[in-house]
Protein backbone atom coordinates (compact mmCIF):
# COMPACT_ATOMS: atom_id res chain seq x y z
CA UNK A 1 0.00 0.00 0.00
CA UNK A 2 1.16 3.60 -1.13
CA UNK A 3 0.45 6.46 -0.83
CA UNK A 4 1.49 9.77 -2.37
CA UNK A 5 2.18 13.05 0.07
CA UNK A 6 -1.01 15.14 -1.56
CA UNK A 7 -2.94 11.84 -1.02
CA UNK A 8 -1.82 11.52 2.47
CA UNK A 9 -2.95 15.32 2.89
CA UNK A 10 -6.00 14.32 1.71
CA UNK A 11 -6.33 11.12 4.42
CA UNK A 12 -5.47 13.74 7.20
CA UNK A 13 -9.49 14.84 6.68
CA UNK A 14 -10.20 11.53 7.16
CA UNK A 15 -8.38 10.69 10.60
CA UNK A 16 -9.81 7.10 11.35
CA UNK A 17 -8.68 5.51 7.13
CA UNK A 18 -5.29 7.33 8.17
CA UNK A 19 -4.91 5.20 11.61
CA UNK A 20 -6.43 2.53 9.90
CA UNK A 21 -3.92 2.68 6.89
CA UNK A 22 -1.11 3.12 8.96
CA UNK A 23 -1.41 0.21 11.45
CA UNK A 24 -1.73 -1.72 7.93
CA UNK A 25 0.97 -0.61 7.15
CA UNK A 26 3.04 -1.30 10.08
CA UNK A 27 1.65 -4.88 10.19
CA UNK A 28 3.06 -5.20 6.73
CA UNK A 29 6.98 -3.64 8.21
CA UNK A 30 6.50 -0.90 6.01
CA UNK A 31 7.95 1.62 8.80
CA UNK A 32 8.30 5.08 7.35
CA UNK A 33 5.18 4.83 5.44
CA UNK A 34 3.35 3.64 8.64
CA UNK A 35 5.49 6.50 10.60
CA UNK A 36 4.76 9.31 8.05
CA UNK A 37 0.59 8.38 8.85
CA UNK A 38 0.77 8.68 12.42
CA UNK A 39 2.89 11.55 12.27
CA UNK A 40 -0.04 13.63 10.10
CA UNK A 41 -2.52 12.29 12.20
CA UNK A 42 -1.20 13.70 15.33
CA UNK A 43 -0.95 16.81 13.54
CA UNK A 44 -4.30 17.55 13.71
CA UNK A 45 -4.92 15.36 16.80
CA UNK A 46 -2.07 15.63 18.99
CA UNK A 47 -3.78 13.32 21.51
CA UNK A 48 -4.50 10.42 19.25
CA UNK A 49 -4.38 7.20 21.13
CA UNK A 50 -3.65 5.27 17.89
CA UNK A 51 -1.46 7.90 16.52
CA UNK A 52 0.61 7.76 19.23
CA UNK A 53 0.50 3.84 20.31
CA UNK A 54 1.46 3.46 16.49
CA UNK A 55 4.22 5.81 16.43
CA UNK A 56 5.75 4.32 19.56
CA UNK A 57 5.82 0.91 17.81
CA UNK A 58 7.29 2.72 14.97
CA UNK A 59 10.37 3.95 17.08
CA UNK A 60 10.26 0.86 18.71
CA UNK A 61 11.02 -1.32 15.77
CA UNK A 62 13.64 1.24 14.11
CA UNK A 63 15.90 1.02 17.05
CA UNK A 64 15.11 4.78 18.59
CA UNK A 65 13.91 3.45 22.00
CA UNK A 66 14.21 7.16 23.50
CA UNK A 67 11.44 8.53 20.73
CA UNK A 68 10.00 5.62 21.43
CA UNK A 69 9.87 6.05 24.94
CA UNK A 70 8.80 9.66 24.61
CA UNK A 71 5.58 8.60 22.24
CA UNK A 72 3.93 5.68 25.18
CA UNK A 73 5.00 8.86 27.65
CA UNK A 74 2.55 10.79 26.18
CA UNK A 75 -0.36 8.05 25.66
CA UNK A 76 0.18 7.04 29.31
CA UNK A 77 -0.05 11.08 30.40
CA UNK A 78 -3.73 10.63 28.49
CA UNK A 79 -4.40 6.74 29.70
CA UNK A 80 -2.49 6.15 33.15
CA UNK A 81 -4.69 2.66 33.15
CA UNK A 82 -2.95 1.49 29.52
CA UNK A 83 -0.82 -1.52 31.09
CA UNK A 84 0.23 -2.13 27.30
CA UNK A 85 1.80 1.27 26.66
CA UNK A 86 3.03 0.96 30.48
CA UNK A 87 4.96 -2.11 29.79
CA UNK A 88 5.98 -0.17 26.53
CA UNK A 89 7.69 2.81 27.73
CA UNK A 90 9.38 1.00 30.39
CA UNK A 91 10.79 -2.12 27.69
CA UNK A 92 11.92 1.59 25.63
CA UNK A 93 13.66 3.32 28.98
CA UNK A 94 15.55 -0.05 29.75
CA UNK A 95 16.90 -0.02 25.83
CA UNK A 96 17.78 3.66 26.26
CA UNK A 97 20.20 3.06 29.52
CA UNK A 98 17.53 4.24 31.85
CA UNK A 99 17.31 0.98 33.85
CA UNK A 100 16.32 3.00 36.98
CA UNK A 101 13.51 4.53 35.98
CA UNK A 102 11.81 1.59 34.14
CA UNK A 103 12.39 -0.56 36.98
CA UNK A 104 10.45 1.72 39.50
CA UNK A 105 7.45 1.75 36.43
CA UNK A 106 7.43 -2.12 36.11
CA UNK A 107 7.00 -2.24 39.98
CA UNK A 108 4.14 -0.64 40.00
CA UNK A 109 2.81 -2.69 36.85
CA UNK A 110 3.60 -5.94 38.73
CA UNK A 111 1.77 -4.39 42.06
CA UNK A 112 -1.46 -3.77 39.92
CA UNK A 113 -0.83 -6.64 37.69
CA UNK A 114 1.20 -9.66 39.43
CA UNK A 115 -0.35 -12.33 37.11
CA UNK A 116 1.28 -11.13 34.10
CA UNK A 117 4.28 -12.78 32.81
CA UNK A 118 5.71 -10.55 30.58
CA UNK A 119 5.61 -7.28 32.96
CA UNK A 120 6.67 -9.90 36.17
CA UNK A 121 9.72 -11.21 33.83
CA UNK A 122 10.94 -7.79 32.10
CA UNK A 123 10.60 -6.17 36.15
CA UNK A 124 13.10 -9.20 36.99
CA UNK A 125 15.45 -9.08 34.27
CA UNK A 126 15.45 -5.08 34.94
CA UNK A 127 15.90 -5.73 38.98
CA UNK A 128 19.44 -7.78 37.45
CA UNK A 129 20.61 -4.80 35.59
CA UNK A 130 19.69 -2.12 38.00
CA UNK A 131 22.12 -3.81 40.18
CA UNK A 132 20.07 -6.31 42.54
CA UNK A 133 20.56 -9.45 40.92
CA UNK A 134 19.14 -11.95 43.63
CA UNK A 135 15.94 -9.97 43.90
CA UNK A 136 15.51 -10.00 40.07
CA UNK A 137 16.39 -13.85 40.01
CA UNK A 138 13.68 -14.30 42.37
CA UNK A 139 11.23 -12.96 40.23
CA UNK A 140 12.32 -14.45 37.04
CA UNK A 141 11.96 -18.09 39.00
CA UNK A 142 8.46 -16.91 40.20
CA UNK A 143 7.36 -16.48 36.60
CA UNK A 144 8.59 -19.66 35.90
CA UNK A 145 7.34 -21.64 38.28
CA UNK A 146 3.88 -19.61 38.00
CA UNK A 147 4.09 -19.35 33.31
CA UNK A 148 6.15 -22.44 33.00
CA UNK A 149 5.60 -21.99 29.34
CA UNK A 150 6.53 -18.13 28.66
CA UNK A 151 9.89 -17.97 26.95
CA UNK A 152 11.07 -14.79 27.65
CA UNK A 153 11.86 -15.75 31.54
CA UNK A 154 14.30 -18.46 30.17
CA UNK A 155 16.45 -15.91 28.51
CA UNK A 156 16.50 -13.44 30.76
CA UNK A 157 17.52 -16.30 33.54
CA UNK A 158 20.57 -16.94 30.68
CA UNK A 159 21.07 -13.38 30.96
CA UNK A 160 22.15 -13.31 34.68
CA UNK A 161 23.50 -16.49 34.48
CA UNK A 162 23.09 -19.93 32.60
CA UNK A 163 24.13 -21.81 35.22
CA UNK A 164 20.20 -21.13 36.55
CA UNK A 165 18.71 -23.10 33.84
CA UNK A 166 17.90 -26.72 35.44
CA UNK A 167 17.75 -29.87 33.39
CA UNK A 168 13.80 -29.46 33.59
CA UNK A 169 14.34 -26.13 32.19
CA UNK A 170 16.49 -27.18 29.01
CA UNK A 171 13.73 -29.50 28.52
CA UNK A 172 10.88 -27.22 28.30
CA UNK A 173 13.02 -24.89 26.43
CA UNK A 174 13.30 -28.01 23.21
CA UNK A 175 10.08 -28.49 24.04
CA UNK A 176 9.12 -25.33 23.35
CA UNK A 177 11.20 -24.98 20.67
CA UNK A 178 9.26 -27.79 18.69
CA UNK A 179 6.31 -26.24 18.07
CA UNK A 180 5.47 -24.78 14.88
CA UNK A 181 3.30 -21.92 15.64
CA UNK A 182 6.19 -20.40 17.96
CA UNK A 183 6.87 -16.70 17.25
CA UNK A 184 9.83 -16.00 15.85
CA UNK A 185 11.30 -13.53 18.83
CA UNK A 186 10.37 -16.31 21.08
CA UNK A 187 12.34 -19.00 18.94
CA UNK A 188 15.32 -16.42 19.10
CA UNK A 189 15.44 -15.88 22.50
CA UNK A 190 15.22 -19.63 23.46
CA UNK A 191 17.60 -20.56 20.69
CA UNK A 192 20.27 -17.72 22.31
CA UNK A 193 19.55 -19.29 25.90
CA UNK A 194 20.31 -22.51 24.84
CA UNK A 195 23.35 -21.27 22.87
CA UNK A 196 24.19 -19.62 26.71
CA UNK A 197 23.68 -22.54 28.60
CA UNK A 198 26.06 -24.61 25.92
CA UNK A 199 29.03 -22.49 26.03
CA UNK A 200 28.84 -22.35 29.63
CA UNK A 201 28.62 -26.16 29.57
CA UNK A 202 31.69 -26.14 27.07
CA UNK A 203 29.51 -27.60 24.83
CA UNK A 204 30.74 -25.55 21.79
CA UNK A 205 29.30 -27.89 19.07
CA UNK A 206 25.68 -27.23 20.06
CA UNK A 207 26.09 -23.71 21.49
CA UNK A 208 27.32 -22.55 17.84
CA UNK A 209 24.44 -24.45 16.45
CA UNK A 210 21.49 -22.73 18.26
CA UNK A 211 23.64 -18.79 17.27
CA UNK A 212 23.45 -19.81 13.94
CA UNK A 213 19.62 -20.86 13.80
CA UNK A 214 19.08 -17.60 16.27
CA UNK A 215 21.01 -15.17 13.89
CA UNK A 216 19.20 -16.65 11.11
CA UNK A 217 16.27 -15.41 12.49
CA UNK A 218 17.32 -12.15 13.88
CA UNK A 219 18.33 -11.04 9.91
CA UNK A 220 15.45 -11.74 8.58
CA UNK A 221 13.70 -9.42 11.19
CA UNK A 222 15.96 -7.02 10.54
CA UNK A 223 15.17 -7.28 7.34
CA UNK A 224 11.79 -7.77 7.21
CA UNK A 225 12.03 -4.06 9.50
CA UNK A 226 13.58 -2.67 7.14
CA UNK A 227 17.28 -2.35 9.30
CA UNK A 228 19.46 -5.19 6.98
CA UNK A 229 22.52 -3.92 7.60
CA UNK A 230 23.97 -1.95 3.83
CA UNK A 231 28.18 -2.25 3.63
CA UNK A 232 27.30 0.18 0.63
CA UNK A 233 25.26 2.81 2.47
CA UNK A 234 27.82 2.01 5.67
CA UNK A 235 30.55 2.88 3.75
CA UNK A 236 29.18 6.12 2.20
CA UNK A 237 28.19 6.93 5.35
CA UNK A 238 31.78 6.83 7.19
CA UNK A 239 33.76 8.79 4.21
CA UNK A 240 30.60 11.89 4.52
CA UNK A 241 31.80 11.79 8.57
CA UNK A 242 35.43 12.38 7.75
CA UNK A 243 34.44 14.62 5.17
CA UNK A 244 32.74 16.61 7.65
CA UNK A 245 34.92 16.51 10.91
CA UNK A 246 38.28 16.75 9.46
CA UNK A 247 41.33 18.39 10.89
CA UNK A 248 39.99 21.80 9.44
CA UNK A 249 36.54 21.51 11.47
CA UNK A 250 38.65 21.61 14.94
CA UNK A 251 39.20 25.16 14.23
CA UNK A 252 36.10 25.99 12.48
CA UNK A 253 33.91 24.85 15.56
CA UNK A 254 36.05 27.04 18.29
CA UNK A 255 33.72 29.88 18.48
CA UNK A 256 30.86 27.38 18.87
CA UNK A 257 32.99 25.15 21.43
CA UNK A 258 31.68 24.44 24.92
CA UNK A 259 35.01 24.16 27.21
CA UNK A 260 34.19 21.36 29.76
CA UNK A 261 37.45 18.74 30.61
CA UNK A 262 34.74 16.58 32.50
CA UNK A 263 33.08 14.18 30.22
CA UNK A 264 34.73 10.99 29.56
CA UNK A 265 33.93 8.95 26.02
CA UNK A 266 34.13 5.20 26.28
CA UNK A 267 34.23 3.87 22.99
CA UNK A 268 34.73 0.67 21.28
CA UNK A 269 32.85 -2.82 19.62
CA UNK A 270 29.98 -4.48 21.40
CA UNK A 271 31.65 -6.97 23.70
CA UNK A 272 35.43 -5.33 23.93
CA UNK A 273 35.71 -4.56 27.05
CA UNK A 274 33.99 -1.20 27.34
CA UNK A 275 31.51 -2.08 30.09
CA UNK A 276 34.20 -3.09 32.04
CA UNK A 277 36.15 0.17 31.47
CA UNK A 278 33.08 2.20 32.23
CA UNK A 279 32.34 0.19 35.91
CA UNK A 280 36.13 0.88 37.14
CA UNK A 281 35.89 4.62 36.19
CA UNK A 282 32.44 4.92 37.39
CA UNK A 283 33.84 3.65 40.30
CA UNK A 284 36.28 6.27 41.36
CA UNK A 285 35.23 8.47 43.91
CA UNK A 286 35.40 11.75 41.45
CA UNK A 287 33.01 10.44 38.32
CA UNK A 288 29.54 9.41 37.94
CA UNK A 289 28.40 7.57 34.68
CA UNK A 290 25.48 8.40 32.42
CA UNK A 291 25.51 4.81 30.95
CA UNK A 292 24.80 4.42 27.30
CA UNK A 293 23.06 7.53 26.79
CA UNK A 294 21.66 8.42 23.50
CA UNK A 295 21.87 12.27 23.60
CA UNK A 296 24.78 12.66 21.74
CA UNK A 297 23.87 10.57 18.80
CA UNK A 298 20.02 12.49 18.85
CA UNK A 299 22.02 16.18 18.94
CA UNK A 300 24.09 14.84 15.93
CA UNK A 301 21.24 13.74 14.13
CA UNK A 302 19.03 16.95 14.70
CA UNK A 303 22.46 19.34 13.57
CA UNK A 304 23.65 17.30 10.70
CA UNK A 305 22.33 17.33 6.96
CA UNK A 306 22.91 16.04 3.43
CA UNK A 307 22.49 18.50 1.15
CA UNK A 308 21.84 16.26 -1.95
CA UNK A 309 22.19 12.22 -2.21
CA UNK A 310 25.46 12.93 -4.07
CA UNK A 311 27.13 14.88 -2.09
CA UNK A 312 30.15 13.66 -0.01
CA UNK A 313 29.74 15.72 3.14
CA UNK A 314 26.98 16.33 5.90
CA UNK A 315 26.48 20.21 6.67
CA UNK A 316 26.39 20.61 10.22
CA UNK A 317 24.39 23.99 11.91
CA UNK A 318 27.15 25.00 14.52
CA UNK A 319 24.99 27.35 16.20
CA UNK A 320 22.62 25.12 16.87
CA UNK A 321 25.05 22.76 17.44
CA UNK A 322 26.67 24.99 20.08
CA UNK A 323 23.13 25.16 21.89
CA UNK A 324 22.58 21.02 22.26
CA UNK A 325 26.14 20.65 23.50
CA UNK A 326 25.41 23.05 26.31
CA UNK A 327 22.22 21.62 27.05
CA UNK A 328 24.26 18.00 27.27
CA UNK A 329 26.92 19.32 29.65
CA UNK A 330 24.04 20.69 31.99
CA UNK A 331 21.92 17.10 31.44
CA UNK A 332 24.66 14.87 32.22
CA UNK A 333 26.27 17.15 35.31
CA UNK A 334 23.02 18.28 37.03
CA UNK A 335 22.53 15.05 38.56
CA UNK A 336 25.24 15.01 41.43
CA UNK A 337 27.75 17.58 41.00
CA UNK A 338 29.38 19.80 38.27
CA UNK A 339 32.95 19.40 39.48
CA UNK A 340 32.80 14.64 38.56
CA UNK A 341 34.01 13.59 35.90
CA UNK A 342 31.46 12.12 33.49
CA UNK A 343 31.66 8.92 32.24
CA UNK A 344 29.83 8.17 28.60
CA UNK A 345 29.29 4.81 27.17
CA UNK A 346 27.44 5.04 24.36
CA UNK A 347 29.00 2.79 21.53
CA UNK A 348 27.31 4.73 18.40
CA UNK A 349 29.41 7.49 19.68
CA UNK A 350 32.14 6.69 17.54
CA UNK A 351 30.66 7.75 14.20
CA UNK A 352 30.89 11.61 15.52
CA UNK A 353 34.10 11.71 17.61
CA UNK A 354 35.38 14.17 15.16
CA UNK A 355 32.16 16.28 15.84
CA UNK A 356 32.32 16.04 19.65
CA UNK A 357 36.28 16.63 19.39
CA UNK A 358 35.49 20.31 17.86
CA UNK A 359 32.70 21.28 20.35
CA UNK A 360 33.51 19.73 23.25
CA UNK A 361 37.57 20.35 22.52
CA UNK A 362 38.53 19.94 26.26
CA UNK A 363 36.87 16.13 25.99
CA UNK A 364 38.74 12.77 26.61
CA UNK A 365 37.94 9.37 24.59
CA UNK A 366 38.90 6.00 25.69
CA UNK A 367 39.10 3.36 22.84
CA UNK A 368 38.53 -0.25 23.96
CA UNK A 369 39.87 -2.85 21.93
CA UNK A 370 39.77 -6.80 21.97
CA UNK A 371 41.04 -9.74 20.09
CA UNK A 372 38.60 -9.09 16.97
CA UNK A 373 37.64 -13.04 16.52
CA UNK A 374 37.15 -13.14 20.21
CA UNK A 375 34.53 -10.20 20.04
CA UNK A 376 33.16 -11.90 16.95
CA UNK A 377 32.17 -14.86 18.19
CA UNK A 378 30.83 -12.97 21.94
CA UNK A 379 28.61 -10.41 19.22
CA UNK A 380 27.43 -13.62 17.65
CA UNK A 381 26.11 -15.14 20.90
CA UNK A 382 24.77 -11.97 22.24
CA UNK A 383 21.17 -11.14 20.88
CA UNK A 384 21.57 -7.51 19.91
CA UNK A 385 18.15 -5.49 18.69
CA UNK A 386 20.46 -2.31 17.47
CA UNK A 387 23.46 -4.19 15.86
CA UNK A 388 22.25 -5.72 12.66
CA UNK A 389 25.66 -6.81 11.40
CA UNK A 390 26.26 -8.65 14.51
CA UNK A 391 24.23 -11.91 12.85
CA UNK A 392 26.39 -12.44 9.95
CA UNK A 393 30.46 -13.01 10.12
CA UNK A 394 30.56 -11.50 6.70
CA UNK A 395 28.81 -8.48 7.31
CA UNK A 396 30.80 -8.03 11.04
CA UNK A 397 34.10 -8.19 8.99
CA UNK A 398 32.61 -5.17 6.49
CA UNK A 399 31.34 -3.36 9.77
CA UNK A 400 34.82 -3.69 11.26
CA UNK A 401 36.70 -2.49 8.78
CA UNK A 402 34.40 0.70 8.32
CA UNK A 403 35.13 1.30 12.18
CA UNK A 404 38.72 0.26 12.28
CA UNK A 405 39.45 2.86 9.32
CA UNK A 406 37.17 5.59 11.21
CA UNK A 407 38.76 5.04 14.60
CA UNK A 408 42.37 5.50 12.62
CA UNK A 409 41.45 8.66 10.54
CA UNK A 410 40.31 9.85 14.18
CA UNK A 411 43.22 9.01 15.70
CA UNK A 412 45.10 10.85 12.94
CA UNK A 413 43.27 14.01 13.74
CA UNK A 414 43.50 14.11 17.33
CA UNK A 415 46.31 11.55 18.78
CA UNK A 416 46.82 12.94 22.13
CA UNK A 417 42.77 13.07 23.26
CA UNK A 418 42.16 9.05 22.26
CA UNK A 419 43.66 6.61 24.92
CA UNK A 420 43.31 3.10 23.55
CA UNK A 421 43.01 -0.01 26.16
CA UNK A 422 43.52 -3.37 25.14
CA UNK A 423 41.42 -6.09 26.87
CA UNK A 424 43.78 -8.76 27.15
CA UNK A 425 46.47 -6.33 28.95
CA UNK A 426 43.44 -5.14 31.40
CA UNK A 427 43.19 -8.53 32.25
CA UNK A 428 46.66 -9.70 32.96
CA UNK A 429 47.96 -6.53 34.32
CA UNK A 430 44.95 -4.57 35.63
CA UNK A 431 46.51 -2.28 38.14
CA UNK A 432 48.96 -1.04 36.08
CA UNK A 433 46.59 -0.57 33.12
CA UNK A 434 43.85 0.94 35.88
CA UNK A 435 46.57 3.23 36.59
CA UNK A 436 47.37 4.24 33.33
CA UNK A 437 43.40 5.11 32.56
CA UNK A 438 42.77 7.35 35.38
CA UNK A 439 45.80 9.23 34.80
CA UNK A 440 45.08 9.55 31.32
CA UNK A 441 41.04 10.81 32.87
CA UNK A 442 43.23 13.00 35.27
CA UNK A 443 41.90 11.36 37.95
CA UNK A 444 44.26 9.79 40.96
CA UNK A 445 44.43 6.25 42.05
CA UNK A 446 42.54 4.58 44.09
CA UNK A 447 42.80 0.98 45.40
CA UNK A 448 38.79 0.42 45.43
CA UNK A 449 39.11 0.77 41.90
CA UNK A 450 39.90 -3.14 41.77
CA UNK A 451 36.76 -3.20 43.54
CA UNK A 452 35.04 -2.48 40.80
CA UNK A 453 32.49 -5.73 40.94
CA UNK A 454 31.46 -4.28 43.94
CA UNK A 455 29.47 -1.17 42.74
CA UNK A 456 25.88 -1.70 42.70
CA UNK A 457 24.91 0.70 40.49
CA UNK A 458 22.77 0.20 37.31
CA UNK A 459 24.20 -1.43 34.40
CA UNK A 460 21.94 -1.50 30.61
CA UNK A 461 24.36 -3.15 28.86
CA UNK A 462 24.78 -6.72 27.78
CA UNK A 463 27.76 -7.57 30.19
CA UNK A 464 25.84 -6.30 33.46
CA UNK A 465 27.02 -9.93 35.16
CA UNK A 466 30.11 -10.30 33.76
CA UNK A 467 31.31 -6.54 35.39
CA UNK A 468 29.64 -7.69 38.79
CA UNK A 469 32.61 -10.22 38.93
CA UNK A 470 35.93 -10.21 40.25
CA UNK A 471 38.61 -9.84 36.35
CA UNK A 472 38.55 -13.47 35.02
CA UNK A 473 40.60 -14.90 31.80
CA UNK A 474 38.05 -17.37 30.49
CA UNK A 475 37.16 -14.58 27.56
CA UNK A 476 40.39 -14.20 26.43
CA UNK A 477 41.11 -16.94 23.52
CA UNK A 478 37.29 -17.23 23.26
CA UNK A 479 37.06 -17.86 19.58
CA UNK A 480 39.10 -20.97 19.89
CA UNK A 481 36.43 -22.85 20.93
CA UNK A 482 34.31 -21.84 17.98
CA UNK A 483 37.16 -22.26 15.47
CA UNK A 484 35.76 -25.68 14.02
CA UNK A 485 31.81 -24.79 14.29
CA UNK A 486 31.39 -21.00 13.17
CA UNK A 487 33.31 -19.05 9.88
CA UNK A 488 35.99 -17.28 12.04
CA UNK A 489 38.69 -17.44 9.12
CA UNK A 490 38.63 -13.83 8.45
CA UNK A 491 37.65 -12.37 11.56
CA UNK A 492 41.04 -14.36 12.43
CA UNK A 493 43.12 -13.00 9.38
CA UNK A 494 41.78 -9.18 10.63
CA UNK A 495 43.07 -10.29 13.96
CA UNK A 496 46.25 -10.92 12.76
CA UNK A 497 47.38 -8.43 10.49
Amino acid sequence: MRFSEKGLEDLALDPESLSTNGWELLRNHQIPAAQRHFELLLKTNPSHHNALKGLGYVFERSGSPLRAADAFKKLVSLLPDDHESIFHFALNLMSAGETEHATEILKNLVQNKPDVPAFRALFGHALCRAGNPQQGLDELLTTKTDHKDFPPTYYFISLLDPSHLTDEDIETIEHLLSEKDLHPQDRSNLLFALSSYHDSSSQFERAAQCALEANAIQRTWFKEHGRQFDPGSFRQHLKRLRNTFGEDFLDKAKPFASFSDLPIFIIGMPRSGTTLVDQILCTHSQTHGVGESFLIPNILKQVLSLPNRDADSYEIDLSKAKNEFRRYLDNVQKPLCSSLSCIDKQLANWYHLGGIAGLLPDSKFIWCRRRLDDTGVSCFLTKFQLYPWATSFEDMVHWYEGFSQLMSFWSSVFPERILEVQYEELIRNPKDEIRRLVSFCGLSYEESLLSFHKNPRSISTASFSQVRREIYDSSVGRSKNYNEYLPLSELTRLTDL
